[in-house]
């Protein structure tokens, strides 16, 4: 059981947002119908405890490593600042799906692998990285992975923004430069999102930034296989990685009635309650 847990835990640390196997193009409909056809939440018990680390030594070193001072504006939005912090990691991080060769997953551990090693990041790096910038800016957001219906060696972590002014969480995705907004301009999140492909429901794809350019098309064909179920850290803070830290557990969001791959049940947890999942932070 240990050597699985292992196997499973690198397969999240090593996850990225390459084409799989199967290719998100050839079989974008057939995720869409898999989508569509999956059993719908529960309302379950769920004991389920998510926090936010918004205040330690880590923060504060994190704020003044990377002169956060310079990067976020006390009068702007969360939003705003959010999006500076995102278009900051992006512009600076190239995508790369083969990161490998570092011991400490957290943000200051990873910009100086990225000065000395210039090969850029997956997208679960990526989202480590802006998740603890955006934690040391005093935001709160969660990095989700976003797992597909059957194992194919291939998933998509993203950072959730919890926006108090707009009382939402939304999308941030520095690896693939993106966040979406509905046809009224009101910000995704990713329940939001995944409710739009299953309901045919037109959704917008932005950039970040214009330092890389984005294929929308791809994106929007993409998606659909990387949204079936998710999971999280149910302490936001940092140095999460590698491994699972003490007090902290990994929570899976699945479709009633659905067998996960890759979960342990013993540090594990389950659940089918949407609402819990995706709670409104303290």
């Amino acid at each position: 059981m240990k050597n699985l847990f292992l196997l499973a835990l690198t397969s999240l640390l090593t996850a990225s947002c390459s084409e799989s196997e199967n290719g998100p193009f050839r079989y974008s409909s057939d995720y869409i119908d898999i989508l569509k056809e999956t059993a719908p939440y529960t309302d379950e018990n769920a004991d389920l405890h998510f926090s936010y680390q918004l205040d330690s030594p880590d923060a504060d070193a994190v704020y003044s490593f990377f002169r956060l001072d310079t990067i976020v504006d006390n009068s702007l939005s969360t939003w705003e600042n959010a999006l500076r912090i995102g278009q900051f990691v992006t512009d600076n991080i190239p995508h790369n799906n083969q990161s490998a060769g570092i011991a400490s997953l957290d943000a200051i551990s990873l910009w100086n692998y990225h000065l000395n090693v210039e090969n850029g990041f997956n997208c679960r790096w990526h989202s480590i990285l802006t998740h603890e910038l955006l934690l040391a800016a005093g935001i709160k957001n969660r990095f989700i992975t976003c797992m597909p219906y059957k194992n194919d060696n291939e998933c998509h972590v993203v950072n959730l923004v919890w926006l108090p002014e707009l009382n939402k969480w939304a999308i941030l995705d520095t690896d693939m430069n993106e966040y979406m907004t509905d046809d009224l301009g009101n910000l995704l999140s990713l329940s939001e999102l995944r409710n739009c492909i299953i309901n045919d429901i037109h959704y917008n794809i932005h950039q970040l930034t214009t330092s890389s350019p984005i294929d929308i098309d791809y994106l929007k064909s993409y998606w659909p296989k990387n949204i079936y179920w998710f999971s999280s850290h149910e302490v936001a803070g940092f140095k999460r990685e590698p491994g699972l830290k003490s007090g902290d557990r990994y929570i899976n969001l699945i479709p009633d009635g659905y067998s996960p791959y890759d979960v342990n049940l013993q540090i594990e947890i389950l659940t089918s309650n949407d609402s819990a999942f995706w709670a409104i932070p303290e």
